[in-house]
C-alpha cells in the first residue's frame, strides 16, 4: 500500500489552520473496507500507521433528541431532515448517525511492532461510539482533551470499560483550564492531589480515599504551542494550537504525523 499525504483540518471546532500531515492511512467507520487518501508522492512513514473518526457530529450528536417526537411547529420537518436520515437502518452504517467529534489515532513507528493508540476527545456519545465504530486497536494508551466542554469530556466515566481492574491509569493530556472544570465535574476521577492543587472541588469528600470501580487516570496539564508526549513511554508527539471556541472558551486542536504546514489562513496567536 502506498503512502499517503494528507491535508487535513485537525482542528476540530475552527478552520483558521490548514494543516498537512503525513500518516499513511484514513479509515472510514462506516466502511468495512479501509479507504486510503490519494497518494501525491512517497514519504518516509510507515504504512502501519493510521487515524480513525469515532465521531464527526456536534454537541447533540445527529439523530437530535427532539427530532424523534412529533413537532407542530411547520419547519420542524425541514430541521430534523438529517436526524430522520440518521435513524434509517443500522447506525454502522449511516454516514448521517454521528457522535461527538472524536479522533483516533494509532502509531506505529517504522519498524517497530509497538503501537500507540491515542484518542482525541471523548464526549458525551463516547460509548456509544466505540461500540458503532468497533476500533481495530487492542488497548488505549492516551487520551487528550481539546477543551471544557461536556461534548470533549463527558465520556471519562466511560474509559473504565476499556480498562481491567489491574490496568495502570490512562495518562490524559489537557490545558489548565479544562483541568479545573474536570475537576468540578468528576472529583471522584481526579486524584486528591490534584483537587488539592486546582482548589474547591465542590464536593466535601472528595478527597478522602473511598475504593471504587471509576476509570484511572492520570492527569497532565500542557501548555500552548509546547509540544507533549501524550504516552509517556511512546515516541509519538502532538503540537497544542490554541482558538478561540466561543466568547469564553479556548479550544485546541494539535498537530502530529511528522510534516506540518501552516497555511495563509490562520488565527492572530499564531
Amino acid at each position: 500500500m502506498s503512502h499517503a499525504k494528507i491535508v487535513a483540518n485537525i482542528i476540530t471546532r475552527s478552520s483558521a489552520v490548514a494543516i498537512t500531515l503525513t500518516f499513511a492511512e484514513i479509515i472510514c467507520p462506516i466502511n468495512p473496507n479501509k479507504q486510503t487518501a490519494t497518494s501525491e508522492s512517497p514519504v518516509n512513514f510507515p504504512s502501519t500507521s493510521f487515524i480513525q473518526f469515532l465521531g464527526s457530529g456536534s454537541s447533540t450528536g445527529c439523530p437530535r433528541t427532539s427530532c424523534v417526537f412529533p413537532s407542530p411547529l411547520p419547519s420542524s420537518s425541514r430541521r430534523c431532515e438529517t436526524s430522520h436520515a440518521a435513524l434509517i437502518g443500522d447506525p454502522r452504517n449511516n454516514k448521517d448517525h454521528r457522535g461527538n467529534p472524536s479522533l483516533l489515532i494509532s502509531h506505529s513507528p517504522q519498524g517497530s511492532e509497538n503501537r500507540t493508540n491515542v484518542i482525541i476527545d471523548c464526549g458525551k456519545t463516547f460509548r456509544d461510539s466505540l461500540l458503532r465504530v468497533r476500533p481495530s486497536i487492542a488497548s488505549l494508551d492516551g487520551l487528550v482533551l481539546t477543551h471544557e466542554h461536556m461534548d470533549a469530556y463527558g465520556g471519562l466515566d466511560d474509559i473504565r470499560g476499556v480498562q481491567l481492574h489491574s490496568s495502570p491509569p490512562l495518562p490524559v493530556n489537557l490545558s489548565e483550564k479544562t483541568m479545573e472544570v474536570v475537576g468540578r465535574a468528576f472529583p471522584y476521577l481526579v486524584p486528591k492531589d490534584e483537587l488539592g492543587k486546582k482548589g474547591e472541588s465542590g464536593c466535601k469528600n472528595c478527597g478522602e480515599e473511598v475504593k471504587r470501580h471509576v476509570s484511572s487516570l492520570a492527569f497532565t496539564v500542557f501548555s500552548p504551542f509546547a509540544s507533549f508526549f501524550p504516552v509517556p513511554s511512546s515516541t509519538f508527539s502532538m503540537y497544542p494550537l490554541p482558538f478561540v471556541h466561543g466568547e469564553d472558551c479556548t479550544c485546541y486542536g494539535f498537530a502530529f504525523g511528522g510534516k506540518v504546514r501552516f497555511g495563509e489562513e490562520r488565527s492572530d496567536e499564531l
